[in-house]
């Protein structure tokens, strides 16, 4: 499925700002049933990756799949709304706009509706 467009900017052999990548970006589907598009990648900043994240209108009855990862994730909101449930039992509505500082803690994402929600989310390797 296609997202969209994906432009990268360097240096060309002149040592002049240019575009140096120009890329259409697909979603691939998750077993959660979420999307999630690869924006760009780069080992070399301790596993850098940017992303776009389409989590579904989720089942009210499902119960909450938490998890952590050795990540710092930063995201914001861009469609939807999008619910941060944490381990103390504390949950926290995020809304277009809204941005989150993800710090490896144990945590699940719900979406209580009524559309699907879109996250731009830069996830940086900590371990």
């Amino acid at each position: 499925m296609k997202v969209g467009r994906v432009l990268c900017t360097g240096l060309d052999a002149g040592g002049r700002s240019a575009a140096i990548e120009d890329r259409v970006v697909e979603a691939r589907a998750l077993p959660t049933g979420r999307l999630l598009t690869e924006l760009w990648a780069q080992e070399s900043f301790g596993g850098l990756r940017y992303w776009l994240l389409t989590v579904p209108v989720d089942d009210p009855a499902a119960p909450a799949r938490m998890h952590a990862t050795p990540t710092l994730d930063l995201g914001i909101v861009l469609a939807g709304r999008l619910r941060l449930i944490l381990e103390d039992g504390s949950s926290n509505d995020l809304l277009p706009g809204d941005a989150f500082v993800q710090t490896g803690t144990g945590h699940a994402w719900h979406n209580p509706g009524p559309e699907q929600a879109v996250l731009a989310v830069v996830v940086l390797g900590t371990a």
